[in-house]
C-alpha cells in the first residue's frame, strides 16, 4: 500500500473515533421487572361420562287430582307451605 492509502486510512479512522465518542447516546428504553414466583398450574382435563345419583325419591302427593298451575322453575329452590 502507499502512504496515500495508509494516510487515507488513519484519517478514516480518526473520523470514526470522533465520530462515535461525539455522538449522544440512544436513551435507554422502559424496562419492567417482574420477580418469579413458583406456583402449581391445574392443566384441565376432559373426560366423557355419565352421571348417576347414589339415591333416588319418589315425590308423590297426597290427594289426587290434576296440576293446574306450577309456580317454580326446575331447579329452583322452593320454600315450605
Amino acid at each position: 500500500m502507499s502512504t496515500k492509502s495508509h494516510a487515507l486510512n488513519g484519517l478514516l479512522l480518526a473520523a470514526m473515533l470522533i465520530l462515535s465518542i461525539s455522538s449522544p447516546a440512544a436513551p435507554s428504553p422502559a424496562v419492567s421487572v417482574v420477580a418469579l414466583t413458583q406456583k402449581n398450574v391445574a392443566q384441565p382435563t376432559r373426560y366423557l361420562g355419565r352421571i348417576e345419583p347414589l339415591r333416588a325419591v319418589d315425590v308423590a302427593s297426597r290427594t289426587e287430582g290434576v296440576v293446574a298451575k306450577r309456580c317454580f322453575r326446575d331447579g329452583e329452590t322452593v320454600k315450605a307451605g
